[in-house]
């Protein structure tokens, strides 16, 4: 296999040597490295899901178990889906550093998952309702370490579109709301402000574990709700339909949002 050159961008080396500790991360590294020494980053991504489900076979869940059974664990219930989303979190970072490494994406471009953390991020994605501050969750921004005027892109990282799809296209109408020189009279309404000069990009990547998105959006409730993204990625290898797309196709979007470096 042919790799393009590339490097990582400090900042996304330090938080991947972070990741790698652990009592699961290890076990999640070694599955997602194996293929993508077989088969190659791009077809990896795009099997993120089956990536995923393996390594709780086979790693995880006997890993669980002797902590159980030792006593460091409570509930396996618990501890399993917290490991789920965390790992499924871990792996698409990785995947994207790894994408980076072969030079598939810019150095410029870092990923950070743990963005209210960090002092400029939270003000540039703090939105003020009167006198209230709100600051959407996220699993993970990504932005321009070159460029301070190239946009924000902040994903919702989801094994289920239960669990964020619903809050990232409010948060999205939020952002374009206060963003816009037209809509004056709702943020007078609803007393919005918001202080930074981001434009907000919002996008979604998940497993799609419960086939909640088939190859055919059929759901008025999703195509309608899919209208608000930026990019909807799954981590199978399932035919798509536009907006939704595989992980791979990230390359090209992120290449083209950050297309002025």
């Amino acid at each position: 296999m042919t790799r393009l050159k590339g490097s990582i961008n400090k900042k996304n080396q330090k938080l991947l040597e972070g990741m790698e500790k652990g009592h699961y991360m290890p076990a999640f590294r070694k599955i997602f490295l194996d293929s993508v020494r077989k088969i190659g980053v791009k077809k990896t991504a795009d099997r993120l899901t089956n990536i995923m489900q393996s390594a709780r076979e086979k790693k995880i869940n006997p890993i669980i178990n002797r902590r159980k059974k030792s006593g460091e664990i409570e509930d396996i219930q618990q501890t399993s889906k917290a490991v789920a989303g965390r790992g499924f979190q871990a792996l698409v970072v990785m995947t994207l550093i790894e994408m980076q490494r072969q030079g598939h994406l810019p150095n410029h471009l870092v990923f950070v998952t743990s963005p209210t953390k960090n002092t400029q991020i939270a003000t540039s994605t703090t939105i003020t309702v009167g006198a209230e501050k709100l600051k959407p969750d996220m699993d993970l921004l990504i932005y321009s370490e070159s460029r301070a005027n190239l946009p924000y892109y902040i994903v919702s990282v989801k094994t289920s579109l239960r669990e964020r799809a619903g809050q990232t296209h409010r948060w999205k109408l939020l952002y374009d709301i206060v963003t816009a020189t037209d809509c004056r009279s709702l943020k007078k309404k609803y007393k919005l402000k918001y202080q930074g000069n981001k434009n907000i990009k919002m996008g979604l990547i998940t497993t799609n574990f419960y086939n909640e998105i088939t190859d055919k959006i059929t759901s008025p409730q999703h195509r309608g709700l899919f209208e608000f993204f930026n990019g909807i990625y799954l981590t199978k290898p399932n035919k798509t339909q536009p907006p939704v797309k595989r992980f791979s196709s990230i390359i090209a979007d992120l290449k083209e949002i950050y297309a002025s470096v």
